[in-house]
């Protein structure tokens, strides 16, 4: 692969993410919209990403605690809304 076509999947790849994180912040502001929230939103670093978050149906801010996929109506902890982006 030259340097060149190298420099262009390079920058079209940060424009995706570009992409995908205003998309999600979109999603998230329109979730607490919704809700007549005003909160505002997140973001944390991670390793390999990052996440954007805002509160939950509560409306308190746990640190962008993602709800997990095996979740329960019986479990009683807390969730915010969370986008994760990994690269």
């Amino acid at each position: 692969m030259t340097r060149t076509s190298q420099f262009i999947l390079r920058l079209l790849c940060g424009f995706a993410v570009c992409i995908v994180t205003a998309i999600a912040a979109f999603v998230v502001w329109r979730v607490n919209l919704a809700r007549d929230v005003d909160a505002k939103l997140q973001a944390i670093h991670l390793a390999k990403g990052y996440v954007i978050y805002s509160v939950g149906s509560d409306g308190h801010d746990d640190g962008g605690r993602e709800k997990p996929a095996d979740w329960k109506s019986s479990d009683k902890t807390t969730y915010d809304i969370t986008f994760t982006v990994e690269r």
